[in-house]
């Protein structure tokens, strides 16, 4: 029994060792394996560097390098975990596997989930507000250098029009349309201070958020009544090595759409015909006779131009540091001759973190050359534009007899018009900019949840502009025979500081967040002005070199402001929130007495669906929002409230004495306006979220009403008063509601993925009160100060049109007889042919009092759609955009057919009504225009509804697996085309443009087109 008792001893202590030896082994195994891999996004199937990973349940881990790749330890049985933010956490067992190559997929809420917004950032569940987000994947499609020219379309109840296409022109840019009949500019802040989005890299922008009413808005106080767009530039990731990034394109540039113009023949034609239906005998250079051009003068202004931009960055950090260095160049050559923009920009920011202290800055410096259009005038001159469809096609470009080359009227019958390739090619009209910004800030965590926060910011933008006009001949009325210089320099210089207190609390159900803070803002603006002409010679252009009449000037404008401010966020359950602001701004634009002003804002939302009652499996989010508030505007210019003079200039200086002798004089320029306070807005709110599928689908719709009081308005007075303006006073009142709608589905599934947005915004403006006495505001010059077409009142909108009506073509004798009153004809010049207006108020006198409002520049909706979609290596981008309901007055229309005129003509004269062909709107050709056919009427006036392919883009990645062996982490290449297709019935150059003045918005008096562009590119990572 002993023995067998022993044998079963050592049999278990052989059994016991051999299963410790196989078990040894097993654990050493475990220790030793090595697991690699390759990390990659499934969207664009590029490599993804900084990834987190690490061992479930242990603390340790690793990261992706800038290749997306990794290496890890693990034992057999462990689970590594993937994790990177904006894309959806993944665990997967090792079981054994050496190598696991990994596809994040994108967390679409967990990207949008954390929005900026004044001084700080919220969850986006938790926004009570009206707040929209740009998708950075699809303003990283477009091409430029402007970022606001990015957010067209990209956010509900954002306009972005452009205001003419002139190289390195900024567009006008409008949150909820008009709300003034001031300043409609919304407030920019770049990385937590204000700033100019124009001096900002599409490429150095790492996220875009639109505040858009009170509630979100009212923490910026007196510079928020028209939005706020938070501009968030590219910082480093912590662990992630170092990235580099080359993106570079070229293309070319466009004109797309002509105005048909006659030719020589049909010039001729057209001329005859008038003059032989006024009884007058025929020009002679009409007649057959001389040997003329026949200069297509489109062709002759407008070249395909050369666009390319070049972007370099490096990026990375370590545990306690990250950076990014970024730098690029743009180059635009304009379509039209001699016009163009060039920018070099350079970006550094870094942020550093030791303990409880957080330090970091961003610094950028932007320079930008323009080109200038020459004589562009968008304000009732008349510009260079009108002088290419001017133009008789009988004159040619260039005349090596004429000094400076080019030519003029070769008879001396002709009309005497500028030659715009002179205009343009001779002069020198540049600007240059060079533009800092900085700024500096820290944060020290006083206690886990109290956080302090110092922040100063500075902009500099150093101006120069440089006009030079040689000596030249082309006719005896377009002519220099003296040069002339001029040249300015100026200085804006802004700067502010805040420093802010953050409380946070959590317990039970509740989260509670508390800031409180202090600001201040200084701008100051220099310039100095200097002209002389009569220069030695066009090659010297020095102001010391001239002997003529010289001029020079100077000016100095400084403001001040001085803010405190707060907010409280509450949130119970993560179902019933709420959002209180409120800042208190002093101004030194205003009087001492009402100088301060303080601006309140609330707002409500209740997250139905974390209900208990709330049960439906579809719905991940359904949040209703109501919000009120108050803002301020106080962009009126400096010194209003105090009258202030000019001396010094020519114009007003004193010449005495027998000698002549010149003393300096002064006046007033304006009136003071001691009693004006805050133009005050009044905006209420209301909105639903609405999430399907696990956020698949998503919804968005608001509701707003914004009522501005105390709006700030010139009052007319006469021109004998001695002032060149009127006195600014709180007389007028404007009310602008408004509904917008955005959606977004998504797909992630498979080797075919793609996601839609889309969004619809309305807004209509009424004016409720204009100054003391309800007065007008006419604009919309077309000529020189003449032929107004625009109207603002009380009871409509601004800048609507207001012209003639017409009532079709006398076809004969009887119907201009019959188109009388007791008075007499109505129509007394008019025959056959000539254009039937209506005498609307039925007093027997056609006049000005018969003219009508036809609707306005502002659109019944607007709206954007973007597509993206990937397959494997190749993805696809289109965008859509466009208007419905708004109006164009076409001045080049009216340029080009009118006939009190030899400037040349539309080849619609052409089919001008006779006694053979009266089947046609076009009025009888007949010089002098006796019957007024041009005044301003809704002959001119067109549907300017438009829906534009704004840009596709089809690109292709390169494989992981090959450029591996090149040490290349990312390589795509892409076509793209912008402006590619526009329908629309409007028949000028271009729909889209809206001109820059408020009361000539949809006024089309010459403006710069916009060009159709087709660009190859590349993305490199390395």
């Amino acid at each position: 029994m002993y023995k067998v008792s022993l044998y079963i001893r050592h049999v278990a202590a052989c059994l016991l060792f051999i299963g410790c030896m196989f078990l040894s082994a097993d654990l050493l195994a475990q220790s030793q394996l090595t697991v690699e891999g390759t990390v990659i996004t499934e969207d664009t199937q590029e490599p993804l560097a900084g990834v987190n990973i690490s061992v479930k349940n242990e603390n340790r881990g690793t990261v992706t390098d800038t290749k997306g790749k990794y290496s890890i330890s693990v034992a057999n049985t462990d689970t590594l975990v993937f994790s990177f933010i904006s894309f959806k956490k993944k665990t997967i067992p090792v079981n054994g596997r050496t190598t696991i190559d990994v596809v994040m997929e994108t967390d679409q809420i967990m990207a949008e989930e954390i929005i900026v917004v004044g001084y700080g950032t919220q969850k986006k569940s938790d926004i009570t507000g009206s707040v929209g987000s740009v998708a950075m994947e699809n303003v990283e499609k477009l091409s430029g250098s402007n970022s606001a020219d990015m957010l067209q379309g990209q956010v509900s109840g954002v306009s972005v029009s452009s205001g003419s296409g002139d190289p390195g022109s900024s567009p006008n840019v409008t949150i909820r349309g008009l709300g003034t009949i001031g300043n409609n500019d919304p407030l920019y802040i770049i990385d937590g201070v204000p700033g100019d989005i124009s001096k900002v890299d599409p490429s150095n922008i790492e996220s875009i958020d639109v505040l858009k009413d009170a509630a979100s808005a009212a923490i910026y106080g007196s510079r928020a009544s028209n939005g706020v767009i938070i501009v968030k530039t590219k910082r480093g990731t912590k662990d992630s090595g170092s990235t580099i990034s080359f993106d570079a394109y070229t293309g070319v540039q466009s004109l797309d759409n002509r105005i048909d113009l006659a030719n020589r023949e049909q010039y001729n034609t057209i001329s005859k015909q008038m003059y032989n239906n006024a009884g007058l005998q025929p020009l002679a250079y009409t007649t057959g006779g001389g040997n003329y051009a026949d200069t297509d003068w489109q062709d002759a202004f407008f070249d395909p131009g050369i666009e390319q931009k070049y972007n370099l960055s490096i990026s990375g950090g370590t545990e306690n540091l990250t950076y990014t260095i970024a730098g690029g160049f743009y180059d635009q050559e304009g379509i039209a001759t001699n016009t163009g923009h060039n920018k070099y920009n350079l970006r550094v920011n870094a942020d550093y973190t030791h303990g409880k202290l957080k330090v970091g800055e961003s610094f950028s410096y932007v320079r930008s050359n323009t080109q200038n259009l020459t004589g562009g005038s968008y304000d009732g001159g008349y510009g260079t534009i009108y002088q290419v469809m001017d133009m008789l096609p009988h004159t040619p470009v260039y005349d090596a007899s004429n000094e400076g080359g080019y030519a003029g009227p070769p008879h001396p019958d002709m009309p005497k018009s500028s030659n715009p390739m002179a205009t343009q090619g001779l002069t020198t009209n540049e600007s240059q900019s060079d533009f800092i910004q900085a700024n500096v800030y820290g944060e020290y965590d006083i206690l886990d949840n109290l956080t302090y926060e110092l922040r100063f910011g500075a902009n500099v933008d150093n101006g120069y502009l440089n006009y030079f006009a040689p000596t030249y001949y082309t006719s005896s009325i377009y002519k220099r025979e003296v040069s002339y210089l001029s040249q300015q320099r100026s200085r804006n210089t802004e700067t502010s500081i805040y420093t802010l207190l953050r409380y946070t609390e959590s317990f039970n159900d509740h989260d509670i967040e508390a800031m409180a803070g202090y600001s201040q803002e200084r701008s100051v603006y220099k310039s100095s002005n200097a002209s002389i002409d009569d220069l030695p010679s066009n090659e010297i252009r020095a102001l010391s070199a001239g002997s003529g009449s010289a001029s020079v000037s100077g000016s100095i404008y400084e403001s001040t402001m001085r803010s405190q401010f707060g907010r409280l966020t509450y949130s119970y359950d993560n179902r019933y929130l709420f959002t209180g602001n409120i800042r208190r701004d002093g101004s030194s634009r205003f009087a001492e007495s009402n100088r301060y002003g303080i601006f309140p804002s609330a707002s409500v939302g209740w997250r139905i669906n974390e209900e208990a009652f709330f049960n439906v499996d579809a719905i991940t989010n359904l949040k209703l929002r109501a919000s009120w508030g108050k803002l301020g505007n106080q962009e009126i210019g400096n010194y209003q409230f105090i009258p202030t003079i000019s001396a010094g200039s020519n114009f007003i200086n004193y010449v005495l004495g027998q000698e002549q002798n010149i003393y300096n004089g002064a006046i007033v320029t304006n009136f003071a306006a001691s009693d004006i306070k805050w133009e005050t807005t009044t905006s209420r709110n209301f909105g639903v979220d609405l999430s399907l599928y696990d956020d698949k689908v998503q919804f968005t719709v608001d509701y707003y009403n914004n009522v501005t009081s105390d709006m700030l308005v010139n009052i007319p007075i006469p021109a004998t008063s001695g002032s060149s303006a009127g006195p600014l006073t709180n007389g007028g009142e404007m009310e602008t509601e408004g509904l917008e709608f955005s959606a977004r589905y998504s797909k992630g599934e498979g080797p075919f993925t793609y996601n839609v947005r889309t969004n619809l915004s309305t807004s209509r403006n009424t004016v409720t009160k204009l100054g003391f006495k309800d007065e007008a505001f006419t604009g919309g010059y077309i000529e020189y100060g003449t032929h107004p077409t625009t109207r603002t009142v009380v009871g409509g909108e601004v800048a609507r049109f207001y012209l003639y009506e017409t009532d079709g073509l006398f076809q004969n004798a009887q119907e201009v007889q019959n188109h009388s009153s007791s008075n007499g004809l109505l129509q007394p010049n008019a025959a056959p042919g000539d254009i039937r207006f209506k005498d609307t108020n039925g007093d027997g006198v056609l006049n000005e009092d018969d003219k009508v409002y036809m609707g306005s520049a502002a659109p019944d909706f607007e709206y954007g759609l973007t597509f993206n979609a990937n397959y494997k290596n190749f993805d696809l981008s289109v965008f859509v955009q466009g208007t419905y309901g708004n109006k164009m007055y076409n001045g080049t229309k009216f340029l080009t057919h009118r006939t009190d005129r030899n400037t040349n003509y539309s080849t619609d004269l052409l089919d001008a009504w006779t006694q053979q062909n009266t089947d046609t709107d076009v009025p009888r050709n007949i010089s002098g225009d006796p019957n007024g056919n041009a005044r301003p009427s809704d002959r001119f006036l067109e549907d300017a509804s438009y829906l534009r392919l704004k840009n596709v883009q089809l690109g292709y990645r390169l494989p992981a697996n090959f450029l591996d062996n090149y040490g290349v982490s990312k390589f795509r290449v892409y076509l793209s085309f912008e402006n590619l297709v526009t329908l629309t019935n409007y028949s000028g150059f271009d729909p889209s443009l809206n001109n820059f003045s408020l009361f000539r918005r949809g006024v089309d008096s010459g403006l710069y087109p916009l060009a159709r562009t087709s660009m190859i590119g590349i993305q490199t990572q390395f």
